[in-house]
């Protein structure tokens, strides 16, 4: 190497450098702007009472009683807190479950408040990291594919974007994973170029520490594991790296991860099935732009309806021991810690459903933007509007909004081709590698997809666009690559349908032997008492309730009650009957609506009433089938069936049928006649028909 290539080698290194300082500088300016100007930072801090606490000097411990000024400070009622106000407070002792498991993230919290007091302004320090870790990461992430001019413009897009700062300002818990999962996306793409195994290692032990100390702040880093293993050990298939180098490298990467994670009790409470039966709900399958199916698990996103469904099934064999084994000190609800383990039961028998809703994510994610012209949804997604005292939000959100439309994603997806195109005519394998985080990291949001939960994609957005303007450029050594890359990226799409088309057939036959045991299970025809509302309107209201429900409603309250101070969801109680209705056909009305009421004690939190719009068969066909859940709760238990009087004579049989087969509690359907001949399954293409309810 001569001299003047030295020199200009080192000045490139020198600048590559010194451009992430300054775009780190950039995004902690942005950070600090929005912390001074709204003076209010959101980390689920009404779940987390322990930080201030300990920065109060109390210790590590839950305030066994909540005064008015610290409820007022930990809902945003106030900006800052007297430490004076806890004098007399007494503590219960150790952390609780949500503070255990954002152990790092609520320690700098306590730190910072240590030093310059209990206020949300004295966290700007934790804002402006973050936020400039993710500006300076998005830099990297473009420096892998682009020239340098194009990598700057992705890292100031990231810096002022509408969507990170909007979820920055509602909740910094929930931005907190952006910075840690974009940096182990920037390893993940190092670990399938590494050529020696030392490289291969230490990138292992890296990403195995951005991904512990990144669970401390966010446990949706944990996504990142199958991806590291697979970059370290399949990602390197007839690479440079032995298969000893790989091992050591996925080791390191498992062990360092594991040893930063184990303060926190990450990934053994067994919670992750709620949080996939929360995200199967309704209103995220509308979200999708998916149509309806003739069934759902739940049709609202909601914590009391979720937790109720799994309590109600896990509580039913006992209900005494499964009550003594609730609201334990700083354990979860059982309906969280054994969710996993209940899921998995019967989880399968949505499997394509799970495709369907990683597939409508993958699109979506793929063209992020095209998000800003979605209607108010049915759940909170922390939109762009919030706050709206941001201005810096206020002026740049219509101007991104200008690049949103139903064509995005189509520009999305064709962006990330283009990337994959470039890394292709370097290296098949790299670019096979790459084509699987990308498909992994753009579809997981379709756990629950929501901002907060998918903002941090918006970088690859961004990837692709700049990849097809800077394909000029890179056109002379990508044109020899088309050829291959023309048949291998079609091979790769039909062989993902093809799997897709096994999963759909595999759960429309078992979907359907499991709906016709619950059909075929022995039934109680319920009494009924006819209750008149007036207006035309009656109340069938149903006299008999479950063994199992006897004297939860009107006894103690648990955690999923309306109540004042902290929620923790450490005990919720719950029974549920499985009803089976008759609609039609001998009647004059053409649909049918029936309400599924409860009664409320004023402690009720989440309504669980439920309104159904049933299409009445014609005369001569088989009556429709209408399978429901019936709740009884400590806030509200189901009373019976609320229809207009002119509909009464449709409504021909109201029974309740033994729990029988896998199929959840939660599981809902209307089955009109011919409804065996019928697929059910979630369908990507056709109409969502209207927002569900909030």
């Amino acid at each position: 190497m001569t001299a003047t290539a030295d020199r200009r080698r080192r000045i490139a290194i020198g600048v590559d450098i010194a451009l992430p300082v300054a775009l780190f500088a950039i995004g902690a300016a942005v950070a600090i702007w929005l912390v001074l100007e709204t003076h209010l930072l959101f980390f689920y801090q009404t779940m987390m009472p322990s930080g201030v606490m300990a920065a109060c000097g109390r210790g590590f411990a839950e305030p066994g009683a909540i005064p008015q000024a610290l409820h007022d400070f930990l809902y945003l009622g106030s900006s800052s807190f007297d430490c004076g106000v806890l004098d007399g407070v007494p503590s219960t002792g150790g952390l609780n479950a949500m503070a255990r498991a954002h152990l790092y993230l609520l320690s700098l919290v306590i730190a910072l408040w240590s030093i310059g007091g209990v206020s949300y302004v004295a966290l700007w320090p934790l804002a402006a990291a973050l936020h400039g870790a993710y500006v300076a990461a998005g830099y990297a992430l473009g420096r892998l594919f682009l020239p340098r001019w194009a990598a700057v413009v992705l890292a100031l897009l990231l810096a002022v974007s509408p969507l990170a700062t909007a979820v920055l300002a509602a909740s910094i818990r929930d931005y907190a994973k952006a910075p840690f999962l974009l940096w182990s996306l920037v390893l993940l793409v190092l670990a399938l170029r590494a050529g020696t195994a030392r490289r291969l290692v230490m990138l292992g032990a890296g990403l195995g520490a951005v991904v512990g100390l990144g669970a401390g702040f966010r446990g949706d880093i944990v996504e990142i594991f199958p991806l590291g293993v697979f970059a370290l050990t399949l990602g390197q298939w007839r690479g440079a790296v032995p298969i000893a180098g790989r091992l050591c490298a996925a080791a390191a990467f498992l062990v360092l991860s594991a040893l930063l994670m184990a303060p926190l009790k990450v990934g053994v409470n067994g919670a992750a099935g709620a949080l996939w039966m929360q995200g199967a709900t309704e209103p995220y399958r509308w979200q999708l732009h998916l149509p309806p199916a003739p069934y759902d698990l739940g049709e609202r996103y909601s914590d009391e309806l979720t937790y109720s469904g799994i309590s109600a099934d896990l509580r039913r064999p006992d209900p005494a021991g499964f009550d003594a084994g609730e609201g334990l000190p700083g354990m979860q609800t059982q309906a969280q810690r054994l969710s996993s383990g209940y899921v998995s039961r019967w989880g399968d028998l949505f499997i394509a459903d799970m495709a369907t809703r990683a597939l409508a994510a993958l699109w979506w994610d793929s063209g992020l933007v095209a998000l800003l012209t979605v209607p108010q949804p049915p759940v909170v997604l922390y939109d762009t509007s919030y706050p709206g005292r941001f201005r810096l939000s206020r002026w740049l959100a219509p101007a991104l909004a200008l690049l949103a439309g139903p064509w995005t994603p189509v520009l999305g997806v064709l962006g990330l081709l283009s990337v994959l195109w470039r890394v292709f005519a370097r290296s098949r394998r790299e670019a096979a590698g790459l084509g699987v985080v990308l498909v992994v990291l753009l579809a997981s949001p379709s756990l629950q997809f929501a901002l907060r939960h998918l903002f941090h994609l918006e970088g690859l957005f961004w990837l692709g666009i700049l990849s097809l303007l800077t394909l000029p450029w890179a056109w002379g050594r990508m044109r020899g690559a088309l050829p291959g890359f023309s048949a291998w990226s079609p091979a790769c799409l039909a062989a993902i349908g093809a799997i897709y088309a096994g999963l759909v057939a595999w759960q429309d036959r078992a979907l359907h032997r499991e709906v016709a045991v619950i059909l075929a299970a022995p039934t109680e025809t319920l009494p009924l008492d006819p209750v008149s509302l007036g207006n035309g309107r009656t109340l069938l209201r149903v006299t008999s309730q479950p063994a199992d429900a006897a004297g939860l409603f009107g006894g103690p309250p648990d955690a999923a009650t309306l109540r004042a101070g902290i929620p923790h969801f450490d005990n919720v109680r719950a029974a549920a009957a499985r009803m089976v209705l008759e609609i039609g056909p001998n009647c004059m009305a053409r649909d049918v609506s029936v309400t599924l009421s409860y009664d409320k004690r004023s402690n009720a939190w989440q309504n669980f009433d439920r309104t159904l719009s049933i299409a009445v068969p014609a005369i001569g066909q088989a009556p429709t089938l209408v399978i429901v859940p019936a709740f009884y709760r400590p806030d509200q238990a189901f009373r019976g069936f609320e229809l207009s009087d002119a509909d009464l004579p449709c409504l021909q049989a109201i029974k309740r049928a033994e729990p029988r087969g896998r199929l959840p509690i939660i599981f809902s359907a209307v089955l009109t006649p011919g409804w065996t001949e019928r697929p059910l399954h979630l369908r990507l293409l056709g109409q969502r028909g209207a927002p569900p309810p909030r």
